[in-house]
């Protein structure tokens, strides 16, 4: 009475697995020992192209195999052979009937087949997804070194403790390390404990508020302009900060230059006139022009008087003849035509 209750039990485990096999959304094929394919199931048939009649009995190369793969995979199952038990997994790049490629990862291992003979078991996961995604990562990810590397001016991305993630070349150069030797560090303790401090609090600020952090400070007698960028997740929440410093030392000295050339020019020649005069602006003198246009734009008595190099008590009888001349009873009526006439802007 017990082999029968056994016989029924080999036969519902049997069958069993055999649903399994079948059932499976990954493809999984049999494979014996001369690598001739002994079952393939459902799953394996959608994924290639080919069907079970097509496959079975077929020894490698298997239809599926692009050409780079011939060699490669034909060492890998001789090694799986003469081991006495390995599970193995590998990702290939496969082709379709139909010329579709796409990419799986296969878990391989020994398995003992009906006859006794020995075989071996592979299990595929369509990863071609994941492979893809990390190639457009791959591909952002030089191109946003390329950007980054682009830029004549320092870049760097710190998390919110001021550790570096990433930097270009140039600010790698004007920090004196090189790109590999500052990813990890701490941005602030980098700078002199002033500049450092200061910045940090800066920091804090944009990670804190969610706003973009702009200033100028000097660093090693440098003077920098700089922006401070809050990188958000998806949720919102402020998670890194991209620093943009640019040297805008020349710019400053050049700035101060011109600032000081044209305040000199504005005492010497104080009676420099333009060549076109609006109407009725031309019935002032050259100072009392300079001067209408300066009310104009809204300078003091005294600012002028400081700017011309004359008495307040002069300028402010130069101001009534223009008043006078132009017909008009205040400053405020003279900003009024002076901006109608275009001799300054709006």
């Amino acid at each position: 009475m017990r082999e029968p209750k056994r016989e029924a039990v080999i036969n519902h485990d049997e069958g069993f697995a055999s649903t399994l096999l079948r059932q499976s959304p990954n493809p999984i094929l049999l494979l014996e020992e001369n690598t001739s394919i002994a079952y393939v199931n459902p799953a394996m048939e959608r994924e290639t192209g080919f069907t079970s009649v097509e496959l079975l009995g077929t020894r490698a190369p298997y239809p599926w195999w692009t050409e780079d793969m011939m060699e490669r995979f034909s060492t890998g199952l001789k090694k799986i052979g003469n081991a006495a038990f390995v599970v193995t997994k590998n990702e290939r790049l496969f082709r379709a009937k139909e010329g579709r490629r796409f990419w799986v990862e296969i878990s391989t291992s020994p398995v003992r087949l009906a006859d006794g003979k020995r075989g071996f078991i592979a299990t595929w996961v369509d990863i071609t997804a994941r492979k893809e995604a990390e190639s457009k990562l791959r591909e952002s990810e030089h191109t946003a070194r390329a950007l980054l590397d682009a830029f004549v001016d320092l870049a760097i991305l710190v998390d919110l403790q001021g550790t570096i993630l990433a930097v270009n070349r140039t600010g790698a150069r004007r920090l004196g390390y090189t790109v590999q030797e500052l990813i990890g560090s701490d941005l602030f303790l980098l700078l002199p404990p002033n500049t450092a401090q200061a910045r940090k609090a800066r920091f804090l600020k944009s990670a804190r508020t969610g706003r973009p952090t702009h200033f100028e400070d000097d660093v090693g007698g440098r003077t920098f302009e700089n922006d401070i960028y809050p990188v958000l997740d998806t949720k919102g929440k402020v998670v890194r900060l991209a620093v943009f410093a640019r040297d805008i030392t020349e710019r400053k000295v050049i700035r101060e230059h011109v600032r000081n050339t044209l305040s000199a020019l504005t005492k010497a020649i104080p009676a420099l006139v333009p060549l076109y005069q609006p109407y009725p602006f031309s019935k002032l003198t050259p100072r009392e022009r300079i001067i209408a246009q300066a009310l104009s734009e809204g300078n003091t008595t005294r600012e002028i008087s400081q700017n011309l190099g004359l008495s307040v008590k002069t300028v402010e009888v130069h101001r009534g003849h223009i008043l006078e001349k132009l017909g008009v009873r205040n400053v405020i009526e003279l900003t009024r035509l002076a901006i109608r006439e275009g001799l300054v802007a709006a």
